[in-house]
């Protein structure tokens, strides 16, 4: 094997595990910006009334 194939077949071997850690923190920090959002509206007395809607 020359030595562009094993440099693309190593990144090809290492890119699921890089995108599961970027991805994987991404949604990690968007549902705590979600949860915090949460607590932010549900502690306003009118929202909390109106919860089902």
């Amino acid at each position: 094997m020359n030595n562009t194939t094993s440099v693309i077949s190593a990144s090809l071997l290492i890119a699921p595990y890089q995108m599961n850690i970027f991805f994987g923190s991404f949604l990690w920090i968007m549902g705590n910006f979600g949860c915090i959002g949460n607590m932010l509206v549900y502690r306003s007395r009118a929202f909390r009334k109106q919860s089902y809607a």
